[in-house]
């Protein structure tokens, strides 16, 4: 699985004037007797920044034409008395440093102005550093300082890996920086961004909640970071504490997307240091034969067991081929994921998720094709349960085999095993018939088969027949459908035809008589009684079929 940059809201690293750039906080414009004027400066990157204003009376503020285009004035450009001035200043990609100014003018007083100074961008990608670089220790405070020589506000986002693969981020330690100021974790399924942890603008945790996962966890309470005067570094302070289950020699690494000239972006990646707080014992996984290990059929549900004594997370992934011939499909299991990606030789491709959902593309009709997989995960042990069907295209006789890998790449052979696609479909469906009265109703039809099928709803019952449920599947299932009202006046045929991949369709003839004039009826028995306990049996009917009916009601009182 590709890292996972998608989510958490990631979005620009922007800078606070109090937070980031200290060199432009605590700015004093004084219109009193004295002219206290004050300078801010920038890296290449720009930035934002403030200016206090003290006054006894109304002013205004504007960027100067040395600033014009690239010093923006973002809070109001007027007020009365006391205020701050927020601002922006721009990347600086002319290759020179450049000075600019906002001019504030009080009303019947001096013009007083803030000089404002920027560094040209510079060539140099951001760094990132842990230390300590090496630990076994657990817990272990962690310090990662992330500099750009454009200031961080060059960096769209940072990330950190801690797991024993770097292959993958599932069950791992994963930390997303989205701005300088929040701290996401990845779920054990990599799935969704936990979080986060946010700091203040004195870089004081928001929250004392921990941001964990069920490898690693943030004590929050105890962690911080802060911004260097010169707005270069983020460096943060992170307590973290390792489960029982984060077995490995856990490398750090580290990478952020940062940009490049006036709107370019590229990518830096580190290799920070190594955490062990649970080093594994070195002993390879295993794998179980496929259950059933043989027999015959177009689909079928298989399982595989897989187990390491280091506990089921440190597994990493699971490789299966089911070959025939020269045809094969190739299945690859990420343990920790929401899905398994299937393909074959012939070039297509499915992503089956846990959810019941896929994804396939290709050039044609592939040779097998996943339902929803599901697993089921606890101590050493995994089992994947994968429901497969096959194309009749690969019928034959089918050899199982695969490995199972750790997280250190320490690999085992899963124990092969046979299967035989039959030649040709077969298909039953139940009932071979139906029929309504003019209200119509719901119904449902059994369907038996040994393969992939699709249903349909033929050109005579359009309209009037409509299939609620899933239109396709594979082996045995359910249709679900439903009957409209016939008003027409005489009664109508149509059909659902389940048409088998390979094989002959088959249809169940629905036929429907027309709505008749008439009104419900309602027995009871017994219809009279003078018992002070009594079982009553109510029939209700209505020529049009108990559809017809919107509600029923029974009223038992005396007079």
């Amino acid at each position: 699985m590709e890292r996972n940059t998608t989510a958490g809201g990631k979005r620009k690293w922007t800078t606070q004037a109090a937070q980031l750039l200290l060199t432009a906080a605590a700015i004093l414009v004084v219109f009193s007797s004295a002219l206290a004027q004050t300078s801010a400066q920038f890296l290449g990157a720009g930035g934002t920044g403030s200016a206090s204003v003290n006054t006894t009376g109304p002013w205004t503020a504007a960027v100067d034409s040395s600033g014009a285009g690239w010093i923006t004035i973002t809070s109001a450009a007027s007020g009365t008395g006391n205020s701050t001035i927020s601002y922006s200043v721009g990347r600086n990609a002319t290759g020179a440093s450049r000075t600019g100014a906002i001019v504030v003018t009080p009303q019947g007083g001096a013009v007083q102005s803030v000089s404002i100074t920027q560094a040209a961008l510079v060539t140099g990608a951001p760094t990132i550093t842990v230390a300590p670089s090496s630990s076994s220790n657990n817990p272990q405070v962690f310090t990662i300082a992330v500099s750009d020589p454009n200031g961080i506000n060059n960096i769209y986002y940072a990330q950190a890996l801690i797991n024993a693969s770097q292959s993958s981020s599932y069950n791992s330690c994963y930390l997303y920086f989205s701005s300088p100021y929040t701290i996401w974790l990845l779920s054990d399924s990599a799935s969704a961004w936990l979080g986060p942890l946010s700091f203040s603008s004195g870089g004081q945790p928001l929250t004392s909640t921990p941001l964990s996962n069920s490898q690693c966890q943030i004590n929050s309470a105890n962690a911080s970071m802060s911004i260097s005067a010169d707005t270069s570094t983020a460096t943060y302070v992170l307590p973290m504490t390792a489960s029982s289950t984060f077995v490995g020699i856990n490398t750090i690494s580290a990478w952020a997307v940062y940009m490049v000239g006036a709107s370019d972006y590229s990518v830096m990646w580190v290799s920070a240091g190594t955490w062990a707080p649970y080093p594994p014992q070195n002993v390879p996984p295993q794998a179980s034969q496929a259950s059933p290990s043989s027999g015959s059929g177009a689909s079928q549900s298989f399982q595989f067991t897989l187990s390491d004594v280091n506990g089921y997370r440190y597994l990493q992934n699971l490789q299966l081929t089911f070959a025939n011939g020269s045809n094969s499909c190739s299945l690859y299991f990420w343990t920790g994921s929401s899905y398994v990606q299937l393909s074959d030789s012939a070039g297509n491709y499915q992503l089956a998720y846990v959810d019941g959902s896929t994804y396939r593309w290709g050039p044609g009709s592939p040779f097998c094709s996943s339902g929803a997989p599901s697993v089921n995960a606890s101590g050493n042990n995994l089992t994947l349960t994968l429901p497969l069907s096959f194309a009749l295209s690969f019928a034959g006789s089918i050899n199982i085999s695969g490995w199972v890998y750790d997280k250190a790449w320490q690999g085992a052979a899963v124990p092969s095993s046979t299967w035989t696609v039959p030649s040709s479909a077969s298909l039953t469906l139940s009932p071979a018939s139906a029929q309504f009265l003019g209200a119509g109703g719901q119904a449902f039809i059994n369907v038996n088969a040994t393969g992939p099928w699709t249903a349909a709803v033929d050109s005579n019952g359009a309209g009037w027949i409509t299939i609620t449920s899933a239109t396709s599947g594979a082996g045995n299932s359910t249709i679900s459908y439903s009957v409209g009202r016939n008003a027409t006046g005489a009664s109508r045929t149509g059909a659902i035809v389940v048409t088998p991949q390979g094989g002959a369709a088959q249809s169940v003839s629905i036929t429907q008589g027309a709505l008749v004039t008439g009104a419900p009826t309602m027995a009871a028995a017994p219809s009279s009684s003078s018992n002070s306990q009594q079982t009553f049996t109510f029939t209700f009917a209505d020529p049009n079929g108990i559809a017809n009916i919107y509600y029923m009601q029974v009223q038992i009182n005396v007079g």
